[in-house]
């Protein structure tokens, strides 16, 4: 257990900084963020409690908030995210599935790219929401979501296929 929560911890610092001090200044088409720091919250552990999890992402968006000064949005939109997260699971992985039992090491492409994607576009959808606030601008906000949500889930796709090793 020691040493999961070490890879966890390690896991949390190493996104917030990649994030906060490369992908933030990595824009793609100059108006698009890949947000790799969603890798944290997509891998986080099914088994462990949603109370614990909730917290944590809380605090994960904060440190993104802190290091990046954009006032909060992060920890809005990753507790959203954090929150749907276990309905996002049972609607790919089936209602009657016991999704605390997911390893997401041995789930088909296919099946991981729908869930990442969800958890992403739910997101990315509370953080350009709460970034413009205005209901004048929900064109924009859907279309940053879209391709800002389609761009973050293939490079954390990437991510999970290169650096989670399939035991």
């Amino acid at each position: 257990m020691n040493n999961r929560v070490f890879s966890l911890f390690a896991l949390f610092v190493g996104l917030v900084l990649a994030q906060s001090l490369l992908f933030d200044r990595l824009l793609v088409a100059q108006h698009y963020v890949p947000y790799v720091s969603l890798l944290f919250i997509v891998l986080y552990p099914t088994d462990l409690r949603q109370t614990m999890f909730l917290v944590v992402a809380f605090l994960y968006g904060l440190s993104i908030d802190l290091l990046s000064v954009s006032g909060g949005m992060h920890a809005g939109a990753c507790l959203s995210a954090a929150f749907l997260r276990p309905v996002v699971l049972r609607s790919v992985f089936g209602i009657s599935s016991d999704y605390s039992a997911v390893k997401f090491s041995k789930i088909p492409f296919a099946q991981w790219f729908i869930y990442c994607l969800l958890v992403v576009m739910t997101h990315h959808l509370v953080l350009f929401g709460l970034s413009d606030f205005s209901l004048n601008r929900w064109v924009w906000i859907l279309q940053k979501t879209i391709f800002n949500g389609l761009l973050t889930a293939a490079v954390v796709s990437i991510f999970m296929f290169f650096f989670v090793s399939k035991k």
